[in-house]
């Protein structure tokens, strides 16, 4: 069977990308841990600090360029949990430190 990374033009393992087995080479784009700590400006949301796969504490900006692991139990894809990425201060377990807050919002330019 012929893969994608076999007949394109480049190819970048995500998996190694967000979970590199040298952690010293990490880009800090995936939060595994439940550690976030949001910072404000005011009564806005402007980033957060969250536990990097590699185990550091990152301060991103919004929007960020991370995600993190949500998983709904009540969705089963195969008889597994359905898990899919979202931004940190997205996830449910999160929501109690942005309540209230205002949150950055993509706009159309």
């Amino acid at each position: 069977m012929t893969e994608l990374k076999d007949v394109a033009d480049e190819f970048i393992d995500l998996g190694e990308l967000m979970f590199p087995k040298d952690k010293s080479k990490c880009k800090h784009i995936a939060s595994i841990d439940n550690t976030f700590i949001p910072i404000k400006e005011g009564n806005k949301l402007i980033g957060c600090f969250s536990k990097c796969y590699c185990g550091e504490l990152i301060k991103h900006e919004c929007p960020c360029a991370i995600g993190a692991i949500e998983t709904d139990y009540d969705v089963l894809v195969d008889g597994e949990p359905y898990s899919y990425w979202v931004f940190p201060c997205d996830l449910k377990e999160n929501e109690k430190f942005v309540r209230g807050l205002e949150k950055w919002e993509l706009t159309k330019q």
